[in-house]
């Protein structure tokens, strides 16, 4: 069992690197990607700005503009060496300054940031020197009497994007531009999922203020799932083709054929609207920071009540008969009738020999809810303004914003994975005769 443990552990990081590549070769390969996106987004930022200041229509973004967006997204690197930038296993351009060299070939200085010893930051002035070459990348040092490169910096010509005859792109030295940047460490490893294209703010942060908003619901859904079905399920097998167990599966059948984001709509016609039961959309009041401990759970659970209606409206019928099926036909197996037949009561044969058998195909779907906690529904988060992961999933889609559905892939994949080796521990614990070895 040790040795599959980590077997299993050190296959998600193999299989999360090739679940990476793919995501990010796609963003390469398919036409309107982060960059293309970014593009268009910076171009018609800057021609909005120039309407206002000029009164004329449009504008373009200068070279400096554009490179430093191809810097973002390692557009002018090779497409292994952009996806290790990415992985933030190679250092990527940081704090890029650009200085326009001028006609009179006077010697350029251009203003950098530095710390001292203490750790307090300032700026100071750095000349540039080796630019006449463009075979050589340029040199920064400090003026007299000071000596030596600032900490950290480096320099290069800037680059200027050229089509070839054959149709592809390169990127040459333009030796009327130098860049000073940074080299920095950053990318998926560290956390940085860079920024949104569509709002500009951290992906980071974008996640981390949904990510609760998708667990409460999640851990909730999950947990009353669990409680409701089983015991219904158990029922149903003890009371097969009763009043009860016809029905419950009507019942259950009708909220299966309904769909979570449909009823959703129903429940706030009805409740919401009609009736002014529960409140129409969002996750907490406006008011909700100023009530009490008590007032805040009642608030929570008050706009939570339609949308857990509709997230497990079909997870109780899948479950409940997932439970049916397998405790009935772990019933009609040779040793729970043997038990039986020594005296043993139907209700302790079905608690202390069938129900540990019977509840492996629930364990065995178990992992499947691990990425499902996090990643939300989409329409049911939409029907009802519900701002967790699957509303950011889906406006991300919506807005073509490829550096949020980047993490958001990334981040399911690796929670599914994660899932599924819960599931194959939660098998092994529930059934001594299952061995991974």
């Amino acid at each position: 069992m040790r040795a599959y443990l980590l077997r299993r552990l050190l296959l998600i990081p193999v299989t999360l690197l090739g679940v990476t590549l793919i995501v990010f070769a796609l963003t390469r390969i398919l036409p309107g990607g982060p960059y293309e996106q970014a593009l268009q987004r910076a171009a018609a930022g800057e021609g909005a700005r120039s309407r206002l200041s000029s009164g004329s229509g449009g504008s373009s973004l200068t070279p400096d503009q554009k490179e430093q967006l191809r810097m973002q997204f390692s557009m002018n690197d090779h497409f292994l060496t952009g996806y290790l930038k990415w992985l933030g296993l190679l250092p990527r351009e940081v704090n890029a300054r650009f200085v326009p060299l001028g006609e009179d070939n006077a010697t350029p200085m251009v203003l950098l940031g530095d710390t001292d010893p203490d750790g307090r930051a300032f700026s100071k002035k750095v000349l540039i020197l080796d630019f006449a070459d463009p075979s050589r990348p340029p040199r920064l040092e400090l003026p007299p009497p000071a000596s030596g490169p600032p900490s950290g910096w480096s320099a290069r010509f800037g680059l200027d994007e050229k089509t070839g005859p054959d149709g592809r792109t390169a990127f040459v030295p333009d030796p009327s531009r130098i860049v000073a940047f940074r080299q920095k460490r950053s990318g998926l490893l560290q956390g940085d999922f860079q920024e949104s294209l569509s709002s500009g703010e951290p992906v980071a942060s974008l996640i981390s203020r949904r990510l609760p908003v998708s667990l409460f619901y999640g851990l909730l859904t999950t947990l009353l799932t669990y409680l409701i079905a089983i015991p219904l399920g158990v029922v149903k097998a003890i009371r097969h083709r009763t009043f009860l167990d016809n029905a419950s599966s009507v019942a259950l059948f009708i909220g299966y054929a309904i769909p979570g984001f449909a009823l959703g709509t129903l429940l706030l016609l009805w409740f919401s609207f009609r009736f002014d039961w529960f409140p129409m959309s969002g996750f907490t009041s406006a008011d909700f920071a100023s009530l009490s401990l008590p007032g805040k759970i009642r608030d929570l659970l008050h706009h939570a009540a339609l949308p857990l209606v509709c997230y497990m409206i079909g997870s109780w019928t899948l479950y409940a008969f997932l439970m049916k099926n397998s405790l009935m036909d772990v019933l009609a197996t040779d040793y729970v009738r043997t038990a039986v037949s020594k005296g043993v009561s139907f209700p302790q044969a079905v608690t202390r020999h069938a129900l540990r058998n019977a509840i492996i195909p629930i364990a065995s779907t178990f992992g499947q809810n691990v990425s499902l906690i996090l990643s939300g529904s989409v329409l049911i988060e939409n029907v009802f303004d519900i701002p967790g992961i699957g509303q950011l999933g889906f406006e991300s889609a919506l807005h073509r914003d490829y550096t949020t559905m980047m993490a958001l892939i990334t981040l399911s994949s690796a929670l599914l994975m994660l899932g599924n080796l819960i599931s194959d521990l939660l098998i092994a614990a529930l059934n001594p005769r299952i061995r991974f070895d």
